[in-house]
């Protein structure tokens, strides 16, 4: 009777990769401390996430897209005025294999921003909201290891590597500080819009804990007082914290991804009493995996000299899911404006579209397109705008094939010719490599119903080229043992083609 020895391994299995949308729209008042609308310059959407929902096959979102928006308003060419609204969502998407138990990671991203003016003191918004949806699931798969039977079993062993699944931690961070505006720049009237990425992560294992850390980059657009130009200061704060994974060791493989969760921003008064600082409170979400590249002994033939068994062997696929890594890309496009002018660039700004990375002949190439609007003042005074696509089109040099956030770091915008912008665009995008792989492993052993029965007498056999010791043993239902007992052959001696053994 075959009795096994099985061994369980966690496999990340079953990869996927989806785009989802959703539409916010609702309408914005005009508060009465701000002037009547004449011209719409700039709108922005950041959708924030505040809870997710995961059932069998479907996941259900919730959060805030929080709008700003920068108008001209009636009577004054010279004055850019903010607001800001945030308007609730809940959406649900039907996700095929995913469940309570899926490793999940969802980005969020506005693909349209639309805005109308209905009167003066009134404005309606509009969205589309792109949900970038990807997981991994956790596959328990069991293996037989060894094979015990009353009749000795001959068994070829090997040493493989697998990525197996250690487990998962989900942390949420609360980063606050102040920051006192540069001693360069104007006090802050209003804060137009804020862009925020997460950079220098890092990881360290500790004391059966997972030490993570990264900057919180915050840059701030505002306008002062009485004063027609946008402003911008950067800011960097450090955060840290720990997560726990039972199991992990300082060869496991950690991967994680940081996002901002929530931002609030506060201007308060200086020493002085006047708006120079701004007070940052953010979450920010980070989903921390962990991995181990581990070497599990499987094995690959085994055969009775007694009886004739029936192996089952099952192929399993699993994924190898690399750290996290950064690449930047450079652009440079001259794109059109209306006015045939010199101009005086008051600022410009750019959030990423549909940024994914596809498969191509030299390796992978990013493409999607950023979104950049300009505003600037003509010489009478009035203030204008124009916003286009810049198609991206780039081949990574990088370890990287799915993208995971893309950000801008630094826009530079000059006026070399009439009617023309030259911009200069640098961009920055986080990823991960992620490959398949594939193993053998026995599954099961049936003993055949027909006896196997060995072959009296000595049998000379002349090695050929594609043979092994272990296939001219079960070739002749004996062992690799006898072979070389019958031949005189050390351990380390190797078959020589068209020489006789005994078999």
């Amino acid at each position: 009777m075959l009795k096994f020895n099985k061994e369980t391994i966690n496999l990340p299995t079953s990869y996927t990769e989806k785009t989802y949308s959703f539409t916010s729209s609702g309408d914005v008042i005009i508060p009465d401390s701000k002037d009547d609308i004449k011209t719409i310059l700039f709108v922005d959407c950041v959708p924030t996430l505040e809870d997710t929902i995961i059932n069998l096959g479907q996941i259900t979102i919730t959060g805030n897209a929080e709008y700003n928006i920068l108008y001209a308003p009636e009577g004054d060419t010279q004055k850019l005025i903010r607001i800001s609204t945030s308007i609730p969502y809940k959406s649900s998407f039907d996700v095929p294999n995913v469940n309570s138990d899926s490793n999940i990671y969802i980005s969020l991203s506005p693909k349209t921003i639309d805005s109308k003016i209905l009167n003066g003191r009134k404005i309606n918004l509009s969205s589309v909201i792109n949900v970038g949806v990807s997981f991994f699931n956790k596959s328990e798969t069991q293996y037989i290891k060894d094979v015990n039977s009353e009749e000795l079993i001959e068994e070829l062993h090997e040493t493989t590597s697998i990525n197996t699944f250690i487990g998962k931690d989900e942390k949420k961070t609360t980063v606050k500080d102040t920051v006192m505006l540069p001693t360069s720049l104007p006090n802050i009237d209003s804060i137009i819009k804020y862009e925020t990425c997460i950079t220098n992560k890092e990881n360290v294992v500790s004391d059966d804990k997972i030490i993570f850390k990264g900057d919180l980059n915050i840059k701030i657009f505002y306008v002062a007082e009485n004063d027609d130009k946008i402003y911008s200061f950067n800011s960097v704060i450090p955060f840290s914290d720990f997560a726990h994974i039972d199991g992990i060791d300082s060869d496991s493989i950690i991967t994680t991804k940081s996002k901002v969760n929530s931002l609030s921003l506060k201007i308060l008064p200086d020493s002085d009493d006047l708006p120079r600082v701004i007070e940052f409170d953010s979450q920010i979400l980070s989903i921390i995996c962990a991995f181990s590249n581990t070497k599990i002994d499987v094995i690959r033939d085994l055969y009775c000299t007694k009886k004739a068994l029936l192996p089952q062997a099952k192929k399993v696929t699993f994924n190898i899911i690399s750290p996290e890594e950064t690449s930047n890309i450079m652009l440079r496009e001259i794109i059109d404006i209306p006015d045939e002018e010199n101009i005086s660039i008051i600022s410009a700004f750019g959030r990423p579209k549909e940024i994914k990375i596809e498969e191509c002949e030299n390796g992978f190439i990013l493409k999607g397109n950023i979104n950049i609007s300009i505003i600037y003042k003509l010489s009478n005074g009035f203030i204008n705008t124009v916003s286009t696509d810049i198609p991206i089109e780039h081949i990574i040099d990088s370890n990287i094939n799915t993208v995971s956030e893309v950000y801008i770091e630094n826009i530079e915008a000059t006026q070399n010719e009439i009617g023309k912008i030259d911009l200069k665009i640098n961009i920055s995008f986080l990823g991960n490599m992620i490959t398949n792989s594939a193993v053998e492993l026995l599954d099961d052993v049936t003993e055949s119903e027909n006896l196997k029965e060995k072959k009296s007498g000595l049998t000379i056999y002349f090695v050929k080229p594609s043979d092994t010791y272990w296939n001219i043993a079960k070739k002749f239902n004996t062992t690799i043992e006898k072979i070389k007992e019958l031949n005189n052959i050390d351990d380390n001696d190797k078959l020589i083609v068209g020489k006789p053994i005994v078999v």
